[in-house]
């Protein structure tokens, strides 16, 4: 957002601020139905008030419960758009794993469950360990593009969740976690 778009996106957060979270859905389906249009436009739509949020959560001389609220909007920010389809199941669990990660190193814990997060990027694998294309089965050739694509949205996934693992509490999860961090580096 530049200009115009960021002082009504900024507009648009104060007002969705306060809010429940239905009067919320209904508060940004009237003031930018473009974000539930489900199409590109959605997605650069939440994008870029989830960029303006995040800058207001990290501006400098707010206080921490000035801080929490606006982390707190920027988590149903991103969950919202999950739910309305802005982006994919991928995309989505990526996104919620970097947030929570950006709030735990920001000293804001308990918005974002690390074990939702892990969760939600272990479900979007497109593959399991024993399936998933490696380095030492698979050739980086033309020929091979489909399981080119499913290792990298699998390195992408285990990647976002991987920093989180030290904050994961259940220990199965926290296990499967640690066998795909094994299995990262052999990912194309």
């Amino acid at each position: 957002m530049t200009g115009e778009g960021e002082a009504r996106g900024g507009a648009v957060l104060a007002e969705l601020l306060p809010a429940g979270e239905a009067a919320r859905t209904a508060l940004l389906a009237r003031r930018e139905p473009a974000a539930y249009a489900g199409d590109a436009r959605a997605a650069a739509v939440w994008e870029a008030l989830e960029a303006r949020c995040g800058s207001l959560v990290e501006r400098e001389g707010g206080g921490p419960a000035d801080r929490a609220a606006w982390a707190g909007l920027l988590v149903w920010l991103t969950r919202e758009s999950a739910r309305c389809g802005a982006f994919s199941a991928h995309k989505s669990a990526v996104r919620l794993a970097l947030l929570c990660r950006r709030l735990l190193d920001g000293g804001l814990r308990g918005l974002v469950d690390p074990d939702e997060a892990v969760r939600g990027c272990l479900a979007a694998l497109p593959a399991t360990r024993e399936t998933v294309p490696t380095r030492d089965d698979t050739e980086l050739r033309t020929e091979n593009f489909e399981a080119i694509l499913v290792s990298r949205h699998t390195k992408t996934l285990v990647n976002a969740a991987a920093p989180l693992l030290g904050h994961v509490s259940d220990p199965e999860l926290r296990a499967e976690l640690a066998a795909w961090e094994e299995l990262r580096e052999r990912l194309i």
